[in-house]
């Protein structure tokens, strides 16, 4: 069968929004409060590469979302649960000690975003993976246990 038109051009369009926050915030420094090296891009993405991720993260998942939504008429709300947990991740992960324009948590509201990230992911595994009732199924004459 041949490949939709829609393939070729979401890929492209995430590879352009990818391009235009690469160049938001480690070229132009829309953002104040990242690094502001003489080396250049590479010591930038070594100590800013959360916010970059953290974005790409939150723009691939709207664009997904953009592209489900014009088809299908629906949202798919793990779109949106990814993202949240991303950036709880990004935040207790990374905040530029370098910098006195960002805020920082303390280190008690990182234990406790990471204690919360925990409890969800918890949460999501007994919700996903509760046992099911086993069901009685009759095998020669003698009742037998057997996954429902």
């Amino acid at each position: 069968m041949p490949i939709s038109t829609r393939y070729p051009v979401i890929e492209m369009a995430m590879a352009l929004i990818v391009l235009a926050l690469l160049d938001a915030f480690m070229i132009e420094h829309v953002r104040s409060g990242l690094r502001d090296t003489p080396l250049g891009l590479t010591e930038r993405l070594a100590a800013d590469w959360p916010i970059l991720l953290a974005h790409i993260v939150l723009f691939a998942c709207l664009l997904a979302m953009s592209a489900i939504d014009l088809e299908h008429y629906w949202v798919d709300i793990r779109f949106t649960n990814l993202v949240t947990l991303a950036g709880f991740a990004a935040h207790t992960i990374w905040t530029p000690k370098y910098s006195s324009t960002w805020p920082r948590p303390y280190d008690t509201t990182s234990v406790m975003a990471i204690l919360v990230l925990v409890g969800l992911a918890l949460t999501w595994l007994l919700l996903v993976c509760r046992p099911y009732p086993l069901s009685v199924v009759q095998c020669d004459d003698a009742p037998v246990p057997c996954p429902g």
